[in-house]
């Protein structure tokens, strides 16, 4: 197979590695909200148009290739099927990618601009390998110098009406793409949470289980709490236990019991023992754990906290009751 140099480092291959490469370089340089318009088109277009251009190098017309000895008329992609192809190969590879992070990495997040811009600009070259190795009148090209020659034709030559709805048609458009950029490449600049749970240890290990059949009035139960850190900063937490008598569906009695702070690094998960007396008894109680970021409310509860978790617990008056 000749591949020609030619016809290798074609402006698009050009143009999508060092895109690629520029908004990775820019990506932590720039404010937030451009930054989320510079990796846009890594994200969203330039993976997809890599693997576009690696299926189908050929030019959008109908080819013949040779069958069993018989010529068969062969479709090829034509440009607007490419760039729905593009992005939709786009969108579809994103999901792929964080589920990749998660079990790789653990972070749904993760470098996903970095990877998607390798992917963007290795496909592309691929695509431009077998591009090049077509006779010269079957490969695909941009018809980059006839859409200027008709951009000018109808913003020059035509008259002051059809230029000004051509530009503002284009501005258009690119203000659509902008805010389509922002509004789906904003998840990746916001997957920061925090995991709470509670449960007990079994064999020095945290279990979402084994919780209390039976507990007794002012005599400690131990339990264990998890904190997992996603929030990409370290964060210091406020947590708040109290029991709660369920009645009807609603609480008719809280009684807040212990309120103790945790300081959680970056990407780190803490478990913490936490011993507990029960001060009512009765059926119908809960056991609530309310996570704070910041300081609790005179009055806390579910719906002002952060996070929330509880476990219901059957608790006897004991012996003088």
């Amino acid at each position: 197979m000749s591949v020609s140099m030619r016809g290798l480092f074609t402006w698009d291959v050009v143009a999508v590695a060092g895109y690629a490469a520029g908004a990775v370089a820019l990506a932590a340089q720039v404010p937030p909200a451009l930054r989320l318009v510079v990796v846009a088109p890594v994200l969203l277009f330039l993976p997809g148009y890599g693997l576009a251009a690696a299926l189908f190098p050929g030019r959008p017309s109908v080819g013949r290739t040779p069958l069993n000895g018989r010529a068969v008329e062969v479709p090829r992609l034509g440009l607007v099927e490419r760039a729905a192809l593009s992005f939709g190969l786009s969108v579809a590879l994103l999901p792929l990618l964080a589920l990749a992070f998660g079990v790789a990495l653990g972070d749904l997040g993760g470098p996903i601009v970095p990877v998607a811009a390798a992917i963007a600009t290795g496909a592309t070259l691929v695509g431009a390998v077998r591009r090049s190795a077509l006779p010269e009148g079957d490969r695909f090209v941009v018809p980059l110098g006839r859409w200027l020659d008709a951009a000018r034709a109808g913003t020059v030559e035509g008259s002051t009406r059809t230029a000004a709805v051509n530009v503002a048609l284009a501005a258009s458009v690119l203000v659509a793409v902008a805010v389509a950029g922002v509004a789906f490449a904003a998840p990746q600049e916001g997957t920061s949470y925090t995991e709470f749970a509670v449960g007990t240890e079994r064999d020095g290990e945290f279990v979402a289980g084994d919780y209390p059949t039976d507990a007794t009035v002012d005599e400690p139960i131990s339990l264990q709490l998890q904190v997992e850190n996603r929030e990409r900063t370290a964060t210091t937490y406020r947590v708040v236990a109290q029991f709660e008598r369920v009645s009807d569906g609603g609480v008719s009695e809280v009684v807040r019991t212990d309120e103790f702070g945790l300081t959680v690094e970056p990407g780190a998960t803490t478990t913490r023992s936490h011993e507990v007396s029960p001060p009512i008894a009765g059926d119908d109680i809960r056991l609530t754990y309310l996570l704070y970021v910041d300081e609790p409310p005179e009055n806390p509860g579910r719906d002002s906290a952060y996070r929330s978790v509880h476990v219901w617990l059957p608790v006897d008056r004991g012996p003088g009751g």
